[in-house]
């Protein structure tokens, strides 16, 4: 049976301890360890204390408390500790198995026990009930709920860690509750205002613990829950990352914030924001502080991932002609997104792409790397205007004579073949007769290349064909005589007509009639005789003669 000892306001078994905040009285063997921390009890035995708020709160109002308590390391511990509300003073607690709140009535008492008094009704785990009047007998009127396993999980709570409880009061309501570890354990529903304490409202509220012949270290700390949360797990260069504030004090509101980003930069706003220019892995460090004037700290990381290094090259930049973009982006790019400025796009790494026109277009490459970053280069490329090959050609036999009318262009390449020529209209003569391909590349001064294919046909054979009728009508077919001379390299016509009379005569190279005397007048319908002397490219002479009809 544990030893019960009163404590009263004459200090007979306990000193009377001032914390260093003015808000709370520390009394007995209690001590205060930090700014909201408070030993209620050493781990000796028969020892008491309590520490109590010097503010009265109203219970015609609300509140939710929410601690962290430490019931010791000692499984066979002893013997617990109480959230209670009384109107008395600050100055009241008792030892031993009373739990530290034995005989403060008026009271209400969150009991949580550690230690089996078989004699008070008391569980074998460590329990939770609400008890009324300084009374610790489960068996008697002022157990008003419970008792019940402060753990829902297990029945120690004696294990050397910190745990929950939590304490509201639904003024509206009317229902007391207590939490541990977040899990609902105890409920009273009643006005404890007008059944307990006689209409007063007005309470104090605090802590109180003890031990006897068995003993533990039991503390309890008001609740500063500096937490945060981030908008996204990651952040590319550049992007803005969200933090959004969660902290938790456990008597009343947070009443500052101070944040160091980890790249030199901090904020006292509540949900800061930041961006990150450079990447790497920061540690972004959250201070916070409650009205009391306690704080704590909180750490993350945030990793800022690099964008990708974007860049491309342009080769044959020509109008017509099919231009290469190469994308030379460092890092790990995954798409891309090119804009052409010409109302084109693509998403190939490295398109090829055709400007119908020269000018200057403004294009994009947008690149997402694998990590989901973006980043976009943006150039201007300049499209030169290219030149147009082409060309008009004269067979003689075996040669052939170019004449280039090409377009844009100040140098040309001619590739037959067995060989090239750079001259602008060059002649060539084919072996034999045949078919051959000659390309012609015209190319501008800015490098920009065209190319025409041509089919030449070549024939070594000599051929003099004379028509030996026309029709000098004007009705524009027929109306010359004109003879077809291959392979003849000059030829002198004469024509006459029946009589022997020169009608025409043509020089140097054979000409055509029209029909007409040497004078421009017209010669009437009938028979006439030519006479032909010419020389092939070969060098041999010779003669032609017949006769012609003209029909008008």
């Amino acid at each position: 049976m544990k030893r019960v000892i009163a404590f009263s306001i004459f200090h007979l078994l306990f000193s009377i301890f001032y914390s260093f905040s003015q808000s709370y009285q520390v009394n007995g063997n209690a001590s205060q360890l930090s700014c909201n921390c408070y030993l209620l009890t050493p781990d000796l035995n028969t020892q008491g204390g309590s520490v109590w708020n010097i503010n009265q709160i109203s219970l015609a109002n609300s509140f939710d408390f929410t601690f962290d308590v430490f019931l010791g390391y000692n499984d066979l511990g002893a013997d617990g500790i109480a959230f209670v509300l009384q109107p008395i003073s600050t100055i009241v607690g008792t030892s031993g198995g009373g739990i530290g709140y034995l005989g403060i009535s008026p009271s209400v008492a969150i009991e949580i026990d550690t230690y089996q008094n078989s004699g008070y009704g008391d569980p074998i785990t460590d329990h939770i009930g609400i008890q009324t009047n300084g009374d610790v007998d489960h068996n008697t009127a002022n157990n008003l709920a419970g008792p019940v396993a402060a753990l829902a999980s297990s029945g120690n709570i004696e294990d050397g860690q910190n745990h929950l409880l939590r304490v509201s009061w639904d003024a509206t309501a009317q229902i007391l509750q207590a939490y541990f570890d977040g899990v609902l354990r105890v409920t009273y529903t009643g006005n404890i205002v007008s059944n307990i304490f006689s209409n007063n409202p007005n309470v104090y509220w605090g802590f109180t613990g003890s031990t006897g012949g068995q003993r533990n270290e039991q503390r309890f700390c008001l609740s500063i829950i500096p937490d945060f949360s981030l908008s996204v797990p990651s952040v590319c260069e550049g992007e803005t990352l969200q933090l959004t504030d969660s902290s938790y004090s456990g008597l009343g509101s947070i009443a500052s914030w101070n944040w160091d980003f980890g790249n030199g930069t901090a904020s006292t706003d509540t949900n800061p924001s930041v961006t990150y220019n450079a990447a790497g892995i920061y540690q972004i460090t959250q201070v916070v502080v409650d009205q009391a004037g306690c704080s704590d700290s909180n750490t993350t990381n945030i990793t800022v991932l690099p964008l990708p290094d974007v860049g491309f090259t342009v080769e044959n930049n020509c109008s017509g002609n099919p231009v290469l973009f190469t994308d030379t982006t460092n890092g790990t790019p995954a798409i891309w997104n090119w804009i052409f400025g010409d109302g084109e796009n693509s998403t190939e790494q490295n398109p090829i792409h055709n400007y119908a026109d020269a000018g200057t277009y403004i294009v994009s490459l947008e690149v997402e790397s694998t990590d989901g970053c973006t980043a976009t280069q943006i150039e201007n490329v300049v499209i030169n205007a290219s030149p147009t090959a082409a060309a008009d050609m004269e067979t003689s036999l075996l040669t052939v004579n170019f004449s280039n009318t090409s377009t844009g262009a100040e140098s040309y390449e001619w590739i037959f073949p067995d060989t090239t020529i750079t001259t602008t209209s060059p002649s060539y003569t084919f072996a034999d007769t045949g078919h051959y391909p000659v390309i012609l590349v015209a190319t501008s001064a800015n490098g920009c290349t065209d190319t025409i294919v041509f089919d030449v046909y070549v024939d070594n054979t000599i051929q003099v064909e004379v028509p030996n009728i026309f029709t000098p009508n004007g009705d524009s077919y027929n109306d010359v005589w004109i003879p077809t001379l291959k392979g003849v390299e000059r030829a002198i016509g004469r024509i006459y007509n029946r009589w022997g009379m020169l009608m025409a005569d043509f020089s140097e190279v054979i000409n055509t009639w029209d029909g007409k005397t040497k004078g421009g007048n017209d010669v009437p319908e009938g028979t006439y005789f030519y006479v032909l002397d010419y020389t092939t490219i070969d060098g041999k002479s010779d003669k032609a003669g017949g006769t012609i009809t003209l029909v008008r």
